[in-house]
């Protein structure tokens, strides 16, 4: 049954009172289907429940293990999943999202808000991005219709897979004395269908790590701590679009989806530079005679020597201070270019003999300090 259920653009939402196991019982479902109990392969799991590890003599330390990914962001979501799909292929790895406190982000009674509209577009696109979804919810009617429901037989469909009840009062008329209540679960996956009880054998991520069963280099997660989540936004605060990320990332063939989702980043990751700068500074920045492509294609042909020279992306990376994928983008993109540069073509033109096309870049005049005297220059500190 979790072999079928744990599959890609799968929904699962599983509601009980605080106390009555949810949590465990979620983390125990993803260590088990990476431990492979549930046949299948290359597991991975995002979440924004909080791991740590117990060290000898001290504190536990936040801390995840292997394969298990900690996001509280739809967009630190999106760029992992792009990463986990770029390492593993297309369907090469079988994702786990685990979203605790997910009625904090998809209030039934808010369906207008953004981040309402987002989860339902994304749900709509989940079998797309190869993620099997699990909820966490006090009460299932907290979600929005779109989510909790199944995508029959109710008076609002949605994309609800299976729903999972923790009741330990229920539990404990079944089991007794024989296992811990707070391992069972009641699940369906019809609206008509009865509640059916599973038990879901308890695993070690489960222990409180701050709890005395904990051994030094043990996992486990904070049982205290507020699992947070949001939309996100990037260095200079621009809030994440899923509308324009889904457009960015659709289209073409499956393989290219983590190049897609690199792209955006990256170009997300610069989005609203021009106004932080003016914001810093009180004066608008000045056109200078490099444009953004001019400067980026400087950078990509200084890369191509490199690479030429037999440099490998890890040693490129660690000298130049940038992730070793928003470097390979980059490249990719410009290499038509790069390719007619070593043919001696230095021009940087296209196939047609026209140059790429640019946007203006823009560089922040120097403001001087208070007192300061003018330029570094100026004062001899060149």
């Amino acid at each position: 049954m979790m072999h079928e259920l744990i599959q890609p653009g799968e929904t699962i939402v599983m509601a009980g009172r605080r106390g009555h196991g949810k949590t465990a019982t979620a983390v125990s479902l993803c260590q088990h289907d990476m431990a492979g109990d549930f046949g299948h392969e290359n597991v991975a799991v995002i979440t924004n429940v909080v791991f740590g590890r117990k060290v000898a003599g001290g504190q536990p330390v936040e801390d995840y293990p292997p394969g298990v990914y900690h996001e509280d962001t739809l967009a630190g979501t999106m760029r992992r999943i792009g990463a986990i799909v770029e390492e593993y292929g297309r369907r090469g790895a079988n994702i786990i999202w685990l979203l605790d406190e997910a009625q904090n982000f998809m209030m039934a009674d808010q369906n207008g808000t953004k981040e309402n509209l987002a989860l339902t577009k994304y749900l709509g696109n989940a079998r797309k991005f190869g993620v099997c979804n699990i909820f966490l919810t006090p009460t299932i009617n907290n979600l929005a219709p779109r989510v909790r429901c199944f995508p029959q037989g109710e008076g609002k469909s949605g994309y609800c897979s299976c729903q999972m009840m923790k009741d330990r009062a229920e539990a404990r008329k079944l089991v007794g004395n024989r296992a811990d209540p707070r391992s069972v679960t009641f699940f369906r996956t019809d609206p008509d269908a009865r509640w059916t009880p599973v038990f879901i054998s308890p695993t070690s991520w489960i222990r409180d790590i701050y709890g005395p069963t904990v051994s030094p280099g043990d996992f486990g997660y904070d049982t205290v701590s507020t699992a947070t989540f949001n939309i996100g936004e990037n260095g200079h605060g621009v809030p994440f679009s899923f509308e324009k990320f889904i457009r960015a990332t659709s289209g073409g063939l499956s393989h290219q989806l983590p190049e897609k989702i690199e792209g955006f980043f990256a170009e997300w990751d610069r989005e609203g530079e021009k106004g932080k700068e003016e914001e810093r500074t009180g004066q608008a920045p000045v056109q200078i005679g490099y444009t953004k492509d001019d400067v980026e294609l400087m950078k990509c042909r200084a890369m191509h020597r490199r690479r030429l020279a037999g440099d490998t992306w890890p040693e490129i990376a660690e000298e130049w201070a940038e992730p070793k994928t928003t470097l390979q983008y980059q490249y990719r993109k410009w290499l038509p270019i790069l390719s007619g540069s070593a043919r001696g073509d230095e021009g940087g033109r296209t196939e047609d003999g026209k140059r790429p096309p640019a946007s203006a870049s823009y560089i922040q005049p120097y403001k001087a300090a208070p007192g300061g005297g003018g330029s570094p220059s100026q004062r001899g500190e060149a």
